[in-house]
This record gives C-alpha cells, sequence and structure tokens, in this order.
C-alpha cells in the first residue's frame, strides 16, 4: 500500500499528552486555554475557542448566527458534507452559489445576486487553502442596510481568516493536528463566550 500521508507527531507531543493523562484535566483544561492562547498570538487574533472538531465549530457558528428552520443560507455545493448538513439539520434553505472556475471557490458576485430579505448568512469555504472572499455582504430592508454574517469553513486552509466567524479543523490530515479537534474564530468577546458556553 502507498501511504499518502503520514501524520507527524514529535516525542514531546507524545510526552506532554501523557503528562495530562497523569492529571484531571482530561478535557477542558489548562492546556486548552494555553492552546487557544498561543493559537491567537501565533495568527494575531483576539478570539478563538477550540472545539471537540471542524464539523463542532461550524455547528457553533451556525448557533451563534441563530439559524432557524425556513431561514436562507447561501452556501456551496462543492465542499465536504460536514459544511452544509449541519444546515440541512437545522431545517434552513440553503440556497446554492456558483462557483469561480478558477478557484473553485464561491463566486462573490453570484452570492449577491442570490440574497434576500430571507437570507441570514453566507457559507464560504476555502477550498484546497485558497482564499474564498465573499467580502461585506448586506441586505437593504425598508432603507436600513443590515450586514449578513459570513462564516469562513476553513478546515483546509488554516490561516485565512475572514468573515464574521472562521472555523478551522484540526482532524489527522489537516495543517496541524491534535489528532481531532477545531478552533472557531470569533469576531468579538461576546460570542467567544457564547462558544465556549
Amino acid at each position: 500500500m502507498i501511504d499518502l500521508f503520514r501524520p507527524f507527531i514529535p516525542k514531546e507531543a507524545i510526552e506532554s499528552v501523557s503528562d495530562v493523562l497523569r492529571t484531571r484535566w482530561v478535557g477542558q483544561g489548562p492546556k486548552v486555554d494555553q492552546f487557544e492562547k498561543e493559537f491567537c498570538q501565533l495568527f494575531d487574533l483576539k478570539f478563538a475557542v477550540a472545539v471537540n472538531s471542524g464539523t463542532s465549530a461550524l455547528e457553533t457558528a451556525y448557533d451563534l448566527c441563530n439559524l432557524k428552520p425556513g431561514d436562507e443560507v447561501i452556501s456551496t455545493p462543492l465542499t465536504c458534507t460536514a459544511t452544509n448538513l449541519p444546515l440541512i439539520r437545522r431545517g434552513v434553505k440553503i440556497i446554492w452559489a456558483d462557483i469561480l472556475e478558477n478557484t473553485l471557490c464561491i463566486d462573490p458576485e453570484d452570492v449577491r445576486r442570490k440574497v434576500t430579505d430571507r437570507t441570514r448568512a453566507i457559507v464560504q469555504v476555502h477550498l484546497g487553502g485558497i482564499r474564498a472572499d465573499v467580502g461585506l455582504v448586506s441586505r437593504d430592508d425598508d432603507g436600513i442596510p443590515e450586514k449578513i454574517p459570513v462564516i469562513s469553513d476553513a478546515a483546509q486552509a488554516l490561516g485565512i481568516f475572514n468573515g464574521d466567524y472562521t472555523c478551522c479543523s484540526f482532524q489527522a490530515i489537516k495543517h496541524i493536528t491534535t489528532l481531532d479537534g477545531g478552533m472557531i474564530v470569533c469576531p468579538n468577546e461576546e460570542n467567544a463566550h457564547k462558544a465556549k458556553l
């Protein structure tokens, strides 16, 4: 068999896991707090919350956007099922946007064409490490512009942070791994606190 990849786990990481297993902190604890802090420092971010998977990061972002059955969410069909299945589970109506031929990422102009008064969020995927950027999209109801939250699925693009929420994955084949795990980058302290809860 030809290996497609082999995760690199340094000896220090194995020793660190053993140290953790000797404590009472086998879930949320000081090492998770340290990881969040160092992640923010590395990428010059303010608010990031570690979760158990990239899918959980997406689920949390969808919760923070308060998505309800019948809401419209603009998304891309060219992604892992983990991006859109949580939307289907919530009963939202997914409005598929086209993709750009040269990047295979969501087409910002098609997104703008599909915004309605029922659009509650936009999901963009940084596919294969290529930056998607729908930019700032707002809806103008009765002359009052309202910004539509943009959720970025950066499971394949660690280091690209745009949109209101960026969701990262640390699954075994990602840029860095915590065996499984994820991170949600939030726009403010209030949302980070809600994400942590």
